[in-house]
């Protein structure tokens, strides 16, 4: 499988399986923050629909990072799973211990993610480059 003990992947499987929890957990309490803000103006005030509407956005914003981060754990748990777990998905070299402890979801090296880290920024300066699309 990889270069990592039992005891490491046992270590970052449970890491990964309390992320998942507390992000799931995380996601159900969002849910009932991010419910549809009462606009009666005899109700509430405008100021306090003001606020209202922006702790909505917020409160969705946060529901949307904690389900890309669900996705990402899901992911290494998947690779736990496959066997793929702490090999790079681009070069299929081993990844370092430490760059899993210090995020268990990552799924390729560093030099690999530097790469696609160039790629998007080169992307971004395209389509800046460009314009606006009529």
């Amino acid at each position: 499988m990889t270069g990592l003990s039992a005891e490491q992947i046992r270590a970052l499987h449970e890491q990964l399986l309390v992320a998942e929890r507390e992000l799931q957990n995380s996601i159900d309490q969002r849910k009932s923050a991010a419910t549809v803000v009462e606009l009666d103006q005899a109700a509430v005030g405008r100021l306090s629909r003001m606020d209202a509407l922006q702790q909505q956005a917020m409160a969705k914003a946060a529901e949307q990072r904690a389900i890309s981060r669900l996705s990402r754990v899901r992911g290494a748990l998947q690779r736990l799973e496959n066997d793929t777990y702490g090999r790079c998905e681009d070069c299929d070299e081993m990844l370092d211990i430490r760059r899993l402890q210090t995020d268990p979801c990552a799924a390729v090296c560093l030099e690999c993610q530097h790469d696609r880290d160039a790629d998007a920024a080169a992307d971004e300066r395209r389509r800046q480059m460009q314009g606006p699309r009529s």
